[in-house]
Protein backbone atom coordinates (compact mmCIF):
# COMPACT_ATOMS: atom_id res chain seq x y z
CA UNK A 1 0.00 0.00 0.00
CA UNK A 2 2.98 2.35 0.93
CA UNK A 3 4.85 1.94 -2.57
CA UNK A 4 1.65 2.53 -4.34
CA UNK A 5 1.21 5.65 -3.24
CA UNK A 6 4.82 6.33 -3.67
CA UNK A 7 4.89 4.66 -6.82
CA UNK A 8 1.86 6.99 -7.88
CA UNK A 9 -0.65 3.98 -8.74
CA UNK A 10 -2.71 5.73 -5.99
CA UNK A 11 -3.35 9.03 -4.32
CA UNK A 12 -4.48 7.44 -1.29
CA UNK A 13 -4.78 4.16 0.78
CA UNK A 14 -6.19 3.30 4.21
CA UNK A 15 -5.25 0.42 5.93
CA UNK A 16 -6.82 -1.23 9.19
CA UNK A 17 -4.83 -3.72 11.45
CA UNK A 18 -5.19 -4.45 15.04
CA UNK A 19 -3.91 -1.99 17.18
CA UNK A 20 -3.63 1.39 14.54
CA UNK A 21 -5.43 2.29 10.82
CA UNK A 22 -2.72 4.26 8.31
CA UNK A 23 -4.36 6.83 6.44
CA UNK A 24 -1.44 6.84 3.50
CA UNK A 25 -0.73 9.96 1.13
CA UNK A 26 2.10 10.81 -0.92
CA UNK A 27 3.54 12.76 1.65
CA UNK A 28 2.31 12.33 4.94
CA UNK A 29 1.05 8.98 6.78
CA UNK A 30 -1.38 9.66 9.36
CA UNK A 31 -1.43 6.29 12.24
CA UNK A 32 -3.73 6.28 14.88
CA UNK A 33 -4.52 4.35 17.72
CA UNK A 34 -7.72 2.42 17.26
CA UNK A 35 -8.04 2.04 21.41
CA UNK A 36 -6.81 5.16 22.57
CA UNK A 37 -10.04 7.23 24.45
CA UNK A 38 -8.41 10.15 22.88
CA UNK A 39 -7.52 11.31 19.51
CA UNK A 40 -3.92 9.85 19.35
CA UNK A 41 -2.24 10.04 16.47
CA UNK A 42 1.79 10.21 14.58
CA UNK A 43 1.76 11.91 11.67
CA UNK A 44 5.12 10.55 9.70
CA UNK A 45 6.44 11.64 6.07
CA UNK A 46 5.59 8.59 4.24
CA UNK A 47 9.05 7.88 2.73
CA UNK A 48 10.40 7.82 6.03
CA UNK A 49 7.70 5.68 7.65
CA UNK A 50 8.98 3.07 4.95
CA UNK A 51 12.40 3.60 5.80
CA UNK A 52 11.46 2.87 9.62
CA UNK A 53 9.65 -0.07 8.15
CA UNK A 54 12.49 -1.86 6.10
CA UNK A 55 15.05 -1.11 8.56
CA UNK A 56 12.85 -3.16 10.99
CA UNK A 57 11.84 -6.11 8.69
CA UNK A 58 16.13 -6.45 8.21
CA UNK A 59 16.69 -6.41 12.04
CA UNK A 60 14.00 -9.04 12.37
CA UNK A 61 15.32 -11.27 9.44
CA UNK A 62 18.96 -11.00 10.96
CA UNK A 63 17.35 -12.06 14.61
CA UNK A 64 15.26 -14.67 13.30
CA UNK A 65 18.24 -16.32 11.02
Amino acid sequence: MLYRVLNDESIYEECTGNNCTLEIKKDFTNITDNYSDEDDECIIETKELVKIIELWTTKINSINK
